[in-house]
């Protein structure tokens, strides 16, 4: 399981932003441009977190520049457990890698939907591993 955690404290326009992918595996975590070592074939899970913005963001994942293969998304939105004003949204991403991701980002985009603001993502190099 991988874990891409976007904070974000949103005051129209955004105050701050800072990201961190992290992994059991990578005690230290995952810089941009960092790769991620999967298996073709195998389920991977990999975690998007926003946190403190306001309006809850928008989050959406790919691959490449596509959808992830047998990409399925569960989102949840709590309120921020230090101010009730904003919300923590948690978007999990289950899906198989197939060869052809080898070397492509996968990627989540938080959007939140206030003029004047990008969206913001965090993107992990796929390193696909399989049968030759």
């Amino acid at each position: 399981m991988f874990t891409c955690l976007l904070l974000f404290i949103f005051l129209v326009p955004p105050t701050s932003s800072n990201t961190n992918l992290t992994h059991p595996t990578t005690p230290g975590g995952f810089r941009p441009g960092d790769s991620a070592t999967v298996d073709e074939s195998a389920q991977e899970q990999f975690i998007c977190v926003v946190t403190g913005s306001r309006p809850e963001p928008i989050i959406s994942w790919s691959v490449g520049s596509g959808p992830p293969n047998e990409g399925v998304i569960d989102t949840v939105t709590d309120q921020n457990p230090g101010d009730p004003l904003l919300s923590d949204t948690t978007s999990t991403l289950t899906f198989v890698p197939r060869r052809q991701d080898h070397f492509h980002d996968l990627k989540c985009v938080a959007t939140i939907l206030v003029p004047g603001t990008s969206p913001y993502s965090f993107a992990v190099k796929l390193v696909v591993y399989g049968r030759l």
